[in-house]
């Protein structure tokens, strides 16, 4: 890799490797510390706007970066995935958004001193388990709320103000009903999109509603489940990831669903290998990793 020093204009100077597609770049400083990451759907010309404008990166940090790197995500959805998820592991110096650590709330279920089934929202300071978490406390409410609904549990029992006189023994059974039917009606989404190159689409999975990651897979086996867990780049949800996949649901919709306890078991196995066994894009800067120097 060339080791001159990126220079304050250096969008003038970019050679014609750098790409003019979607993905993440990484400005570094001279020990190839990432100081800068970014998503664009046309990474050269955002390093450009970074060049010329007057609040970009370059013009006021420009003695610091010396070089350039990028991953290509086919587009701009995945661009905002991997950003988000680079910025929260890397906790680069000049990034200001995302770098917040917001409170999360667990749903968590448990059995009291009287052996009474409970659910509650508690803070990820106090959860125990693998719950669900949100970003919010309504919306854990709300999502505790409608198990009450449907499940007709009693609600004095979960800490929502209505549902208080059902029968605590009914309660019993309907909440292990619901736990029973949790564990054997696991639900997969998938969204597609353009992938990096022809032949090639993006993915993005949820698991029950849940965010956890994405990936490239041939698009002659975009439904093959293996292929999928195989493919998958685990990423934890935040506040970003969740306008993301809310936009995609609303704007898009859900290409295609599947159940199946198998790959969640896989995907357990997965969680406990070392990070870089997991997927290629989770190794960061490997010797695959597009780069220039400039």
């Amino acid at each position: 890799m060339d080791s001159r020093p990126f220079p304050i204009s250096g969008g003038r100077n970019m050679p014609q490797s750098v790409p003019d597609t979607a993905g993440v770049y990484y400005l570094l400083d001279r020990y190839q510390k990432p100081l800068y990451i970014g998503k664009a759907g046309n990474i050269r010309k955002r390093i450009l706007t970074h060049d010329y404008s007057e609040d970009g990166v370059l013009s006021r940090h420009g003695e610091w970066i010396k070089f350039l790197k990028w991953e290509l995500t086919g587009n701009t959805v995945i661009a905002s995935l991997l950003e988000d998820h680079r910025i929260r592991s890397y906790w680069p110096q000049l990034n200001r958004a995302q770098k917040s650590k917001p409170l999360k709330f667990a749903v968590e279920y448990y059995l009291d001193r009287q052996e009474r089934w409970r659910m509650s929202v508690v803070t990820k300071q106090s959860y125990r388990t693998n719950s669900i978490h949100f970003h919010s406390y309504p919306d854990a409410i709300s999502h505790v709320s409608e198990k009450v609904r449907k499940w007709n549990l009693n609600g004095r029992l979960c800490s929502v103000p209505f549902n208080h006189d059902v029968d605590k023994e009914k309660h019993q059974g309907h909440f292990i009903n619901m736990v029973n039917d949790e564990k054997s009606h696991i639900t997969y989404d998938l969204f597609y999109g353009k992938g990096r190159t022809q032949g090639e689409q993006s993915f993005v999975l949820l698991s029950n509603g849940i965010y956890q990651g994405f990936g490239f897979i041939p698009e002659n086996e975009s439904r093959n489940p293996h292929l999928i867990q195989r493919n998958l780049v685990e990423c934890l949800s935040s506040p970003t990831t969740e306008k993301t996949i809310k936009h995609l649901i609303e704007k898009k919709g859900i290409d295609f669903s599947f159940t199946g306890i198998e790959l969640s078991n896989v995907i357990q196995t997965m969680k406990a290998l070392p990070m870089e066994r997991r997927g290629s894009l989770c190794i960061p800067f490997n010797e695959n990793t597009p780069s220039a120097a400039i």
